[in-house]
């Protein structure tokens, strides 16, 4: 009886094949591979090359990549102990430099098969015709039930598949801070007492504290919404006071020696690492290095919200998996192959608990929130999150950098609330559609290389 991995073989080795191959070579090829089963051997003749390419976030994100890393390698070395005929080469490309990396490697015929990135990149590289839907049909994929899949539906084909979440929540020091506030008038009141804060100055990592102004939906709408419509041009006039408001109050609290911004969330963990503030808001992947310094001191909490202590929803990070337009047939089902496996109940519980911080989007799996408080917490933030999709919470990640300039005069006074909110309308008003990519030359290929989840307890 042929061994499982052999079968996987022989399936593969036909599918590389093609229909040009002759029936007798075809049999005789069989033969050889069965024979070669039975003798044990693992000799089967050319092995599938998978090229993934992932983005490993920005320069100053270096925490997060090591993290990055520590879960591809693992994931990597686990499937190709249980699939021999495939060989994964994985490249890590810093965000900024993906589009072009990409572009120069599909002008060639060469692209990835596989691309794990942000949500704001896998959009770019799908318009820009980069990047191919799935095949994986959703019979292949209900049992899996992934979450946040269906805006990413083309058809019968999804354009991206939904691979891990990262909620933002609070992180702060349990000895400065012995409740953590529910609401940003409390933050002022502790800053008032000696508490230090820090802010991000990422327009989607401090657009929260636009909530209870009413100033987060339409700004998330202005920029989501396409400038040829009305509410991608301008905000209504009902909306106009709210993001106003929540201007001013950007700028007043930046007068507070006690609450500061920084331009990064890395910059965010050093100063809190080096206790420099008491609170910060933070990235969940950032959870596991904060720990190893604070201890049982690390306290975890959501984003304040109103004054009746409902917390405010936060735009979460998500990672998606997308496939290259540049692939030959064994390589795209080896691609469909491994996206697959990330996806499976086992791969997806392992992340989540190998790499805290991370939380599947397979809807079988089970969060432990009794076992660990921490994913109490995660489950928590992940529930209130605004997830990222193509049509949602992506326009603020895409004009990441002319947002934080305009920020960054708002809350240091070079342009009054009220010249930010109109540059803010200019700013979505000069977007432009994506350029398309050139489609693959006729008969490239790559060039050989060298919803809502159940939550129960853990049992004790």
């Amino acid at each position: 009886m042929p061994k499982p991995w052999c079968i996987e073989r022989i399936r593969l080795r036909a599918a590389a094949g093609g229909r040009r191959s002759r029936p007798l070579a075809l049999f005789v090829g069989l033969a050889l591979v069965l024979s070669a089963c039975a003798d044990g051997s693992r000799n089967l003749g050319p092995t599938v090359n998978l090229q993934v390419l992932i983005s490993a976030g920005r320069l100053a994100d270096r925490i997060a990549r090591e993290n990055l890393k520590k879960i591809v390698a693992a994931e990597v070395k686990d499937f190709m102990r249980s699939n021999p005929g495939l060989q994964v080469h994985t490249r890590f490309v810093l965000e900024d430099d993906v589009l072009e990396t990409i572009r120069k490697r599909s002008s060639l015929g060469t692209g990835p098969d596989l691309m794990v990135t942000s949500v704001p990149l896998a959009l770019a590289l799908y318009e820009q015709r980069l990047t191919v839907p799935s095949s994986l049909a959703s019979k292949k994929l209900g049992p899996l039930k992934i979450m946040h899949l269906e805006p990413f539906r083309r058809g019968d084909r999804y354009a991206a598949l939904p691979f891990l979440v990262q909620p933002n929540l609070v992180c702060y020091n349990r000895k400065a801070i012995a409740t953590p506030p529910a609401s940003l008038a409390q933050i002022i009141g502790q800053a008032e007492q000696g508490r230090r804060f820090g802010l991000s100055l990422v327009m989607d990592q401090l657009m929260w504290t636009g909530h209870g102004f009413g100033a987060q939906e339409p700004i998330l709408r202005l920029f989501d919404a396409s400038p040829d419509t009305p509410a991608g041009r301008s905000l209504s006039p009902a909306d106009r006071p709210k993001v106003l408001a929540w201007l001013n109050w950007l700028y007043r609290v930046n007068t507070n020696p006690n609450i500061n911004y920084s331009d990064t969330n890395e910059d965010l963990a050093q100063q809190f690492l080096a206790r420099k503030v008491d609170w910060i808001t933070c990235n969940a992947v950032l959870i596991p290095t904060l720990s190893r310094t604070f201890g049982a001191d690390l306290g975890l909490a959501q984003m304040p919200g109103t004054e009746k202590g409902k917390p405010a929803p936060a735009v979460a990070r998500m990672t998606l998996l997308s496939f290259g337009r540049d692939s030959s047939g064994s390589q795209r089902q080896a691609a469909e192959q491994f996206a697959e496996f990330l996806l499976n109940d086992y791969s997806q519980s392992t992340l989540m608990n190998s790499a805290i911080g991370n939380l599947p989007v397979n809807g079988n799996v089970i969060i432990p929130v009794k076992k660990a408080p921490e994913m109490a917490a995660l489950k928590e933030a992940e529930d209130l999150a605004i997830v990222p999709t193509f049509s949602r919470a992506v326009g603020v990640r895409q004009q990441r950098e002319p947002l934080m300039r305009l920020l960054k005069q708002n809350v240091y006074g070079e342009l009054s609330p009220q010249e930010v909110l109109l540059k803010i309308e200019e700013l979505a008003r000069d977007r432009r559609p994506a350029k398309a990519a050139d489609p693959p030359a006729a008969g490239a290929r790559p060039l050989p290389p060298g919803g809502a989840r159940p939550t129960q307890p853990s049992p004790p």
